[in-house]
């Protein structure tokens, strides 16, 4: 059993709705985004993704 809710297109504001809190929304995930980045050495870098990181990804 998964304890992740899968997005749905109810998730997705769309491009009228987002259009009003994208700059905000951007900036609040990039700075969440920071602290789930592990880099590991010169060449790898992971981030590890959450609903608020896919749900940007969606809308952008």
């Amino acid at each position: 059993m998964s304890l992740v809710r899968p997005i749905t297109r109810l998730d997705i504001k769309g491009p009228a709705m987002y259009a009003h809190i994208r700059d905000d929304y951007r900036n609040r995930v990039i700075a969440m985004k920071k602290v789930r980045r592990v880099i590991l050495g010169d060449n790898v870098e992971i981030v590890f993704d959450n609903r608020h990181t896919l749900s940007l990804q969606i809308e952008e």
